[in-house]
C-alpha cells in the first residue's frame, strides 16, 4: 500500500470570510469510534466528524459541520444500500449523500440512545431506545427519499448492542440473549432467543457462512446450522478481556483493549499487542482487518500491523488552550501538547508503529489526570496539573514548533495509595511576577513560588478562617490574593518579599450575607469587580482600595433588596469558568450547557440563551476553556471534542479601510444570506452605487453589527437590484478615512 499522504481538511487559515456568530471547526479526528466501508472508501467516525479514507491511494477528506453536517458528537457511521452514510450521535440521525456532498436527512425523533444501524432488504434499521424502551427504528426508501416509517419497541430488553442481517434474518444483540426475526413478518415483540444454552451477559458475536460464534463470559460458543457444536476458548485468560470478535478468510479474530487475537485450535494466539493503544472494535475487509484506535487506524495484513493516521492535532479533547507569539494556537490536555500545524509532544507512551506522515515526539512528562490551568508569558508554557507524580505546576519554552521543560513547581504533595500526587486547582502571576497557586493538598490549600524559594500556606494561616482547598483564586486591581474560605471569601495583601512580608492584612467577607454557597470561579474586571461563580448563578463585588473593608457592594441586587444572580437557573458546577475578553466582557464556559457571555453594559450576548449546539455549529456543549483574538474579533473555544472558532462583534478598533472584504463577490440574489463587508472603521457610513454614480442605498444603523455590515440586494424602494457591477462607498468621518469598493451582483 502508498504511503504517501494526501490530506483535504479546513485549516484556520481559512476563517478569514466569516460573518459575525458565524462557526468553524478545528477538530481533530484521531479517535476513531466506527468504521463502514464503501467501494474503494473506508470511511470511519470521530468524534467531531468523519473521514473518507482511501486506502488505494492513501488519502483521507474529512466532513464536518463545516462542510454542513447538522452536529457533532459522533458514535456511529453505517452506509446504505445506496452509499449514503448515516452518521449518529448518540441521540440524532443525519444522512450525508457523498454524490452532492450535502445532507439529505435529519431525523431527531426524542432518541435517548442509538446503538446500530443495519441495511435490511429496502430499508435501514437502528437499534434505539426511545421513551425507555429498546427497539428498532425503520426508515424506507421511496422515489430517492428516506423516509421515517415506524418504531418497533420491545419492552423485555433493557439494551440492544449489536445487529447483524444474514439471509432473511435480523439478529440483535440483547441484555436477554441473541434475538432473531424478519420484520416484514412479525413485530419485534415476538421474536425469540434461539440460544438458550448461553445464560451469560452477550459480549459480541459474528456470523460467517452460517456459523455464527458467540462471545459470552470470555468464551467463545459455536453454532453451526443452530446446533451448538463447540464452546472454545473454555479457559480463556480473563485478563485479557476479549471484547469484540469477526472473521476473516474462514479465521476467527478477536481483540481486547490492546490485543489482537486469532482463534485457532480452541487457543487464542497473540498475534499483535501494544499497551499504548486502545482498540474499539474491528472490521474485515476482504483479506484486511482493520482496527479503529485512540490513535488512528490500525490496519492488520499479510501478517504485519501498520498505522494510518494523517498529520493533526494529538490533543483531541483540549483541557486548555493558549496562543503562542506567532499565533498559532497551542492545545493541551493530560495527553499531551499540540501546536497549530501541527507539531504534538506525547505525554503518554507512544504506540509501536505511527504513520511516518504524523508529527509526534515524546514529552516523558507526566501532566496527571488534567490541565485545570495554563499561562502562556514570555513565550513559556505553564501547566496546572491534577494529579500528577511528577509536580503541581511544569513549564515548557517555546522555540517556534519546539518545545523543552524549563521548569517544575512542587506544590504540597497529597499522599494516596498510589504514592505522592501533586495537584493544582487554579494559578497566577500576581504584580510581582510572583506565581501562586490553589492547591489539592487540604492541609496546605495555597502555594506561591518566586525565583528563589516557595511559600505554602497552611489551612489556617488567618485565624478563624479556613483557606478553602482546590478552589479559584484571583488578584483584583490594588494587587490583593482573593481567595475561597469554607464560609466565604479571604483578601489577602502583604508588603515587602512574600517569603517573609514586613507586613500583611487580611480580610474576610461573606459570599452572599446569611447564605453560604460554593464558589467554581472567579475574576476581576478593569473596573475592579470581583465576579464569583457559584451555585447560586453569578454574582459580583465592586471593590475599593481600602484594605480594611475592601468590598463597596455586592450584587446583583432587585428593587426588593435581595441578591438577584444572573444566570440563577444554569446549574453550573466545578470546571465552570469565568474568563474576560480585553473590552471587559465576561463568559462563562460549562460542561453540559455551552457558553454565556454578559457585556460589560451588563447584556446578554447574542441572547439570555448563550452559545450551544442547538442555536450555533459549535462542536459540542463540553467547553474546557476559551481565549480570544482581538485583532480578528475571534473567540477561540477548547471543546472535548476539538476547537470551535466562533466570530464575535469585539475586535480592536479599525482605523483605516485598507483591509475592507467584501463577501460573496459576485452576490447571487435573492439570497437566504447577505452580502457582508468586513473590516470596517467604527461608525462608518456605507453607500452602494452604480457605477454611473447614482446611490441605490445608504446602509442604515441596523444594517452594521460592529466592524461588519449587512446587505440584502434591495434598494432604498425594497426591491432587488439588477445584475452587474456596483461600487461601495465607505466613509468613516470619526478617522477620515474613505475607500471605494467594487462588487459585483448577479439576480436569478
Amino acid at each position: 500500500m502508498k504511503k504517501t499522504i494526501y490530506i483535504v481538511f479546513f485549516t484556520s487559515t481559512l476563517f478569514s470570510q466569516t460573518r459575525i456568530n458565524d462557526v468553524k471547526s478545528f477538530p481533530s479526528y484521531i479517535d476513531v469510534k466506527d468504521i463502514d466501508f464503501s467501494n474503494e472508501l473506508l470511511i470511519y467516525a470521530s468524534g467531531a466528524g468523519i473521514v473518507e479514507f482511501d486506502f488505494l491511494e492513501n488519502s483521507f477528506k474529512t466532513v464536518s459541520l463545516d462542510d454542513g453536517m447538522e452536529f457533532a458528537n459522533i458514535k456511529r457511521i453505517h452506509i446504505d444500500l445506496n452509499g449514503n452514510y448515516w452518521i449518529t450521535s448518540s441521540a440524532k440521525i443525519q444522512i450525508w449523500s457523498p454524490k452532492t456532498k450535502s445532507l439529505i436527512g435529519v431525523f431527531d425523533l426524542n432518541i435517548e440512545e442509538i446503538t446500530d444501524l443495519i441495511n435490511f432488504k429496502n430499508a435501514v434499521y437502528v437499534a434505539a431506545k426511545i421513551d425507555g424502551i429498546w427497539g428498532l427504528i425503520e426508515f424506507i426508501y421511496s422515489d430517492e427519499k428516506i423516509y421515517y416509517r415506524d418504531y418497533y419497541g420491545k419492552d423485555d430488553i433493557n439494551l440492544i448492542s449489536k445487529l447483524l442481517q444474514h439471509n432473511d434474518l435480523i439478529y440483535i444483540q440483547t441484555d436477554r440473549g441473541i434475538l432473531t426475526g424478519n420484520p416484514f413478518i412479525e413485530h419485534i415483540s415476538y421474536w425469540k432467543n434461539s440460544y438458550n444454552e448461553i445464560n451469560k451477559e452477550i459480549t459480541d458475536f459474528t456470523i460467517f457462512n452460517d456459523i455464527i460464534y458467540i462471545l459470552s463470559d470470555n468464551k467463545i460458543h459455536k453454532y453451526d446450522d443452530g446446533l451448538l457444536n463447540t464452546i472454545l476458548l473454555e479457559s480463556f485468560d480473563q485478563a485479557y478481556n476479549l471484547k469484540k470478535l469477526s472473521v476473516s478468510n474462514s479465521e476467527l479474530y478477536g481483540i481486547s483493549d490492546s490485543i489482537l487475537f486469532t482463534i485457532q485450535d480452541d487457543k487464542a494466539i497473540n498475534i499483535y499487542a501494544d499497551k499504548s493503544l486502545q482498540f474499539e472494535n474491528l472490521f474485515v475487509n476482504n483479506d484486511q482487518i482493520w482496527i479503529a484506535t485512540n490513535f488512528g487506524l490500525g490496519l492488520y495484513q499479510n501478517n504485519e500491523y501498520s498505522n494510518y493516521l494523517f498529520n493533526q492535532a494529538l490533543v483531541d479533547n483540549p483541557q486548555v488552550v493558549q496562543r503562542g507569539i506567532d499565533g498559532k494556537l497551542i492545545l493541551s490536555s493530560n495527553k499531551g501538547i499540540s501546536i497549530e500545524g501541527w507539531s504534538n509532544f506525547a505525554a503518554d507512551p507512544l504506540p509501536k508503529k505511527i504513520q511516518s506522515g504524523f508529527d509526534v515526539t515524546a514529552l516523558e512528562v507526566d501532566l496527571g489526570e488534567k490541565i485545570t490551568k495554563s499561562i502562556f508569558k514570555e513565550n513559556v508554557l505553564l501547566l496546572g496539573l491534577a494529579n500528577s507524580s511528577y509536580a503541581g505546576i511544569v513549564s515548557f519554552d517555546f522555540d517556534q514548533s519546539l518545545i523543552s521543560l524549563k521548569n517544575t513547581y512542587f506544590t504540597k504533595a497529597v499522599e494516596n495509595k498510589d504514592g505522592e500526587l501533586y495537584g493544582v486547582f487554579d494559578m497566577l502571576f500576581d504584580k510581582s511576577k510572583n506565581l501562586w497557586s490553589s492547591t489539592s493538598s487540604e492541609s496546605y490549600p495555597l502555594s506561591v513560588f518566586v525565583e528563589n524559594g516557595s511559600r505554602h500556606f497552611k489551612r489556617n494561616e488567618k485565624d478563624g478562617n479556613s483557606i478553602k482547598y482546590a478552589s479559584p483564586i484571583v488578584e483584583d486591581n490594588y494587587g490583593r490574593i482573593w481567595m475561597v474560605t469554607n464560609s466565604g471569601l479571604l483578601m489577602y495583601k502583604y508588603s515587602g518579599n512574600i517569603l517573609n512580608p514586613s507586613s500583611e492584612d487580611w480580610f474576610s467577607d461573606s459570599l452572599i450575607p446569611g447564605i453560604n454557597r460554593r464558589v467554581f470561579s472567579m475574576a476581576i474586571s478593569k473596573k475592579n469587580t470581583l465576579w464569583i461563580l457559584t451555585d447560586y448563578g453569578l454574582i459580583y463585588k465592586e471593590l475599593r482600595a481600602s484594605d480594611q473593608d475592601p468590598v463597596a457592594k455586592t450584587g446583583p441586587i432587585s428593587s426588593s433588596n435581595n441578591i438577584t444572580p444572573y444566570f440563577s437557573n444554569i446549574p453550573f458546577d466545578q470546571d465552570s469558568k469565568i474568563k474576560f475578553d480585553s473590552f471587559d466582557n465576561l463568559w462563562i464556559t460549562t460542561q453540559t450547557r455551552g457558553l454565556y457571555m454578559l457585556t460589560s453594559s451588563l447584556n446578554y450576548w447574542p441572547s439570555i440563551d448563550g452559545i450551544n449546539i442547538d442555536n450555533s455549529k459549535l462542536l459540542s456543549n463540553t467547553i474546557n476553556d476559551i481565549i480570544f483574538n482581538e485583532r480578528s474579533g475571534v473567540a477561540i473555544i477548547a471543546t472535548d471534542i476539538g476547537i470551535s472558532k466562533i466570530k464575535i462583534p469585539y475586535a480592536n478598533e479599525i482605523k483605516s479601510p485598507n483591509k475592507i472584504q467584501i463577501f460573496p463577490n459576485p452576490f447571487r440574489i435573492p439570497s437566504s444570506k447577505p452580502l457582508t463587508v468586513d473590516g470596517l472603521p467604527e461608525k462608518s457610513i456605507i453607500q452602494i452605487i452604480t457605477m454611473d454614480g447614482s446611490i441605490i442605498k445608504t446602509l442604515g444603523s441596523e444594517d452594521v453589527n460592529a466592524y461588519q455590515a449587512t446587505w440584502d440586494g434591495q434598494d432604498k424602494n425594497g426591491k432587488l437590484v439588477a445584475s452587474g457591477v456596483y461600487l461601495m462607498l465607505i466613509v468613516s468621518k470619526k478617522h477620515g478615512t474613505s475607500t471605494i469598493e467594487k462588487f459585483a451582483v448577479i439576480k436569478g
